[in-house]
């Protein structure tokens, strides 16, 4: 009499490769999870940096007067979002170890040490406070968040100063209001 079934080495081989298979595709899964929150993670990053960076341009090209500018910290007024009273409004953008900071409102934590501030003139050369500050011609700004995967992550910019009174200095059109 012959019985109907599978023997149990069947059954074992059986689990095996279904084991197998759903290794492969939790592996697979995981991949895409893991590539999900990568991009992410990466979007919000960007997103938070570009935001400060443009924040930090549209500041410092209308900056009406540069007060000091050294280091990691670059103090400025402008007229833009002035009151009406005789003296314009300080300004003063700062990289602190809190983070990136403009008038003592975070615009961007944690951030890594390669953070900084660079000063150009206008031949294009290191700018130093003892040239004056009607030489100031460009601020360099790299922006270096911290991010949980990549170690070297750096956003740059260069902002033209076009309100210091001088050579790039933005003219209005007559006739206009």
């Amino acid at each position: 009499m012959k019985q109907k079934g599978f023997t149990f080495i069947e059954v074992i081989v059986c689990l095996v490769l279904l084991g197998l298979i759903g290794v492969f595709v939790g592996q697979s899964f995981l991949r895409v999870v893991q590539s999900y929150v990568f991009a992410k993670t990466n979007t919000q990053l960007t997103e938070k940096v570009q935001l400060a960076l443009t924040r930090m341009s549209l500041e410092l090209q209308y900056a009406d007067s540069i007060k000091s500018a050294a280091g990691k910290r670059l103090t400025y007024t402008t007229t833009k979002d002035d009151t009406g009273g005789s003296n314009p409004p300080v300004h003063t953008l700062e990289i602190t170890p809190q983070g990136l900071e403009l008038d003592a409102h975070l615009l961007l934590g944690d951030l890594a040490g390669k953070t900084s501030f660079s000063y150009r003139n206008f031949e294009d050369k290191v700018w130093t406070p003892s040239q004056g500050l009607q030489t100031l011609a460009y601020v360099d700004i790299v922006l270096a968040p911290k991010h949980p995967v990549v170690e070297s992550l750096e956003f740059k910019t260069s902002i033209d100063i076009r309100n210091n009174g001088v050579e790039n200095a933005v003219v209005p059109a007559s006739g206009n209001p």
